[in-house]
């Protein structure tokens, strides 16, 4: 698994703090008989290997990615991933296709996160790196410039619902209907979500005078 947060990832979110319109493309569910995915979905769910290997490589990635987003700490984003992987997994029979499987993928990635992160609030531990923590790998050395750096710090302050929106929204790149799919609310919901992260960004940011 890798950490990927390229610049471009980070564009989207800085567009909206500028007040830019941003790409909101939604993503087509294909559910049509001939759809492959099914397809790999019910090979999956019989028990084929090869067909669960293939849909756990399709969501790695992305769930890895938000789960580090979201907890800041690789062992725990590592942890996170795999407990979603082995839910996914059970829950394959229930997937409609209503959403994308990626999206219906970090749904349940998210719940994973919002458990790990009451378990941690119990325990009295803090989310991010300490000085125990292991030290960021490669690709996150060379994604930690001092403008990712106080954007990621910022995202941290925010309230955990507006953490959840901007990370899947801007990101993870998803639409704002995947990303209501994705947090099992309603459009408007994640709009207004959204609106007050970014207002919260753009206060800290311009108090910044980055």
């Amino acid at each position: 698994m890798q950490l990927d947060t390229a610049s471009h990832e980070w564009s989207h979110l800085i567009r909206a703090m500028s007040l830019q319109p941003g790409p909101d493309a939604s993503q087509t569910v294909d559910n049509g008989p001939h759809n492959p995915l099914k397809s790999q979905i019910a090979r999956a769910i019989t028990g084929c290997n090869h067909a669960r290997a293939g849909l756990l490589r399709e969501i790695e990635d992305p769930c890895y990615r938000f789960c580090l987003s979201l907890l800041t700490n690789p062992d725990a984003a590592r942890d996170a991933t795999q407990e979603t992987a082995l839910r996914v997994l059970r829950s394959l029979a229930r997937y409609r296709g209503d959403a994308a499987f990626t999206t219906w993928a970090l749904s349940i990635a998210l719940n994973v996160c919002r458990e790990h992160r009451r378990r941690r609030r119990w325990a009295g531990l803090p989310l991010g790196w300490s000085s125990a923590d292991p030290a960021p790998g490669p690709h996150a050395q060379a994604d930690a410039s001092e403008q990712s750096d106080r954007l990621r710090q910022a995202i941290e302050g925010l309230p955990p619902r507006q953490q959840e929106a901007v990370t899947l929204r801007y990101l993870q790149g998803l639409s704002t209907k995947q990303t209501a799919q994705a947090m099992r609310c309603a459009e408007g919901t994640v709009k207004a979500t959204l609106a007050k992260a970014l207002k919260a960004l753009r206060k800290q940011w311009g108090q910044d005078d980055v």
